[in-house]
């Protein structure tokens, strides 16, 4: 993320415009009990960036927001094809009653592309069915 924002950054001053979509998780928002603290601290610090970098650009009309994703059905995992059980069992636990698919997240990275989001910069949006606003 910091070498990409090196390079982009230059050529977005450039045009006087630009927009970054950095993907993060919402494993950053809290702990675990399994031993994966590498990846949430990693995911959380780059939110902190992705903030960072909205305020010390927008001056130059470049905008920085985070995607949040939760389960989502991908490649990454691969664990639900070896146990069907366990994603509708966590299908069951989201509120919208479904696992995310990969275009619920494109959907979202084109609408904060656009200039449709012309005035959303320095904020996450959490793309996970409900299951963080769960109590």
């Amino acid at each position: 993320m910091v070498y990409l924002s090196k390079i982009i950054i230059p050529k977005m001053k450039k045009n006087k415009f630009g927009s970054m979509v950095h993907i993060s998780s919402v494993d950053a928002l809290s702990g675990d009990d399994k031993p994966q603290d590498a990846y949430g601290s990693s995911k959380a610090a780059m939110i902190r960036l992705s903030k960072s970098l909205a305020i010390q650009f927008a001056s130059n009309n470049i905008r920085s927001n985070s995607i949040l994703p939760g389960a989502v059905d991908t490649n990454m995992q691969k664990r639900w094809k070896k146990n069907p059980s366990a994603k509708k069992k966590l299908a069951k636990l989201i509120p919208l009653n479904r696992i995310g698919e990969p275009q619920d997240i494109s959907n979202t990275v084109m609408f904060l592309l656009s200039d449709q989001s012309n005035y959303i910069t320095g904020t996450e949006i959490i793309i996970d069915g409900g299951i963080t606003a769960k109590p």
